[in-house]
């Protein structure tokens, strides 16, 4: 069986949940779908022929690395960012095995441009095991 992927529509979702839960202002810039939507074709779609991030750990690190970034919502960017990545290794069968404030710290070690995408997808290459069912 494939990968499995998140939709923006999901990811509108853990936005609309990291703010209930957790605080700040609702609303996504008036681009904000669009970015969301390069994400997603990014990892999922081949660019001329070639897929850029063929597995399941690039394609979340991706998410990861990008949501962070590229602020398509007006508040809750990095936890929505978080969020969307469990959700898209939990659907596909792996978890994350990190603490909360070890998660914190490199999420905003991501949002500080202090990591690069390489160094991401090595972080989660160490963290992501396999969800025994």
């Amino acid at each position: 069986m494939g990968i499995k992927y998140i939709t923006v529509e999901d990811i509108l979702e853990y936005h609309e949940v990291v703010i209930e839960e957790t605080g700040g202002k609702k609303g996504i810039y008036p681009d904000g779908e669009g970015k969301l939507r390069y994400i997603l074709d990014e990892i999922r779609y081949p660019v001329f022929g070639k897929m850029r991030f063929r597995t399941l750990i690039s394609k979340a690190a991706r998410i990861f690395y990008l949501l962070t970034l590229e602020h398509a919502f007006i508040d809750g960017n990095k936890r929505t960012a978080f969020l969307s990545t469990v959700s898209f290794l939990e659907i596909n069968g792996y978890r994350i095995n990190a603490s909360y404030e070890e998660i914190i710290e490199y999420t905003v070690a991501i949002a500080e441009h202090k990591v690069s995408f390489e160094d991401v997808k090595a972080w989660l290459k160490r963290r992501c095991v396999k969800i025994e069912k």
